[in-house]
């Protein structure tokens, strides 16, 4: 699938998903996965999505099949919702429902905040909007990555992320596996920036609709958590699957898709 130039530094690689009724004209879907991750890894999610919308899913910079930023550049929730609104512009996707996970939630969430004219609904699924609480844990995970590199770090880091059994056999092995690929730089680019993310004091002024989606067992979005944002968001619906750890989006994928579905089918594209 196609690739585009963002800016000098960028070729954004994406890929599109459509199987509405070949007579419409589908509302648009753009997904944006998290740390270590690509489009690849929203696989299970398109034939619910791409039924009924026209499914963009991009490689974050420095990820999948998009270009490896030169070693000055600065990953943030900003320079990365900024890679969004760009990608957007270029295909002249002016409205559309933002759906993001882990970290790409994070970074769509900001982007929700900075540009509520461009969506019409955010999925916000398994991804924190503060990494306050995990500031005595982040150094080590930098210092992992730095010492040991992705792999060890990916493998050291899985742990929360699944329940062995309530997944596919083989499902996290593949997931480490696919995490430990992701470039050195990019990967500690993302996460030793992590600790300074909080997105708090925006959440009351984030008025498209917005669905989260959490895991009970989650250690890093527990459900007390969630409920306090969907409190602090003037128009959000909360979705707690029961007995899950904090990767949903992976080990209950069809549920997960059926609901944001029915979220962004009700939100409307008007």
């Amino acid at each position: 699938m196609p690739d585009i130039r963002i800016d000098s530094t960028l070729d954004m690689h994406y890929e599109v998903d459509d199987f509405t009724d070949p007579w419409t004209n589908p509302p648009i879907a753009v997904m944006h996965h998290g740390i270590a991750k690509s489009s690849r890894f929203w696989y299970a999610w398109v034939p619910y999505l791409a039924r009924h919308f026209r499914v963009y899913r991009v490689d974050a910079r420095g990820f999948g099949q998009s270009s490896v930023p030169p070693p000055d550049f600065q990953y943030s929730v900003d320079s990365l919702g900024k890679d969004l609104l760009a990608f957007m512009d270029k295909l002249n996707l002016r409205k559309v429902h933002l759906l993001g996970e882990t970290f790409g939630g994070t970074v769509s969430l900001k982007f929700a905040h900075d540009h509520p004219d461009r969506l019409h609904s955010l999925v916000f699924c398994a991804a924190p909007h503060t990494f306050a609480g995990l500031k005595q844990r982040l150094p080590q995970e930098v210092r992992t990555l730095r010492e040991h590199g992705v792999a060890t770090w990916a493998r050291e880091t899985m742990y929360g992320r699944f329940d062995r059994g309530q997944v596919p056999a083989g499902l996290i092995d593949w997931y480490q596996e696919q995490m430990s690929k992701a470039n050195p730089r990019s990967v500690m680019g993302v996460v030793s920036q992590l600790a300074d993310v909080d997105l708090t004091p925006l959440l009351p002024r984030v008025t498209v609709p917005v669905l989260i989606i959490g895991g009970e067992k989650s250690i890093m979005t527990p459900p007390a958590w969630l409920e306090e944002m969907r409190q602090a968001l003037p128009h959000a619906e909360l979705i707690i699957i029961p007995g899950a750890q904090h990767h949903v989006q992976a080990a209950f994928p069809d549920r997960c898709a059926q609901e944001a579905v029915t979220f962004m089918l009700k939100a409307g594209s008007a």
